[in-house]
């Protein structure tokens, strides 16, 4: 994301995230189902503590959904340094990585 119009894009991506109905994929409302398993939820959340320990913003709540099931809440981090494990190896989970470049040369060399 272009860093001269990331904050407005971050406060829209961040409104529709924190709406998204996480459930039974059968459910109406329904937009997000389970990860594959608890091994995932496990992955996902030391994803996001990693990135948290290297100093990427957690913009909204990353959590597991209750205790049936392997749910997982709808999580956007900023800011993630390109160090973070996160940035290295595939979630395989509802995690959004919004950083920002200052131009193009920047994403392409």
């Amino acid at each position: 994301m272009h860093e001269s119009n990331f904050d407005e894009y971050r406060d829209a991506f961040v409104a529709t995230a924190e709406k998204f109905g996480v459930g039974n994929g059968l459910d109406e409302g329904t937009q997000m189902g389970p990860t594959a398993n608890n091994r995932r939820i496990a992955a996902l959340t030391e994803m996001v503590d990693d990135a948290r320990a290297k100093g990427a913003e957690v913009l909204t709540s990353s959590e597991r959904l209750g205790n049936i099931g392997c749910f997982f809440k709808s999580t956007v981090l900023a800011n993630v340094p390109g160090d973070a494990l996160i940035m290295r190896e595939e979630p395989f989970g509802p995690i959004a990585i919004l950083n920002t470049v200052a131009s193009l040369d920047d994403v392409v060399p």
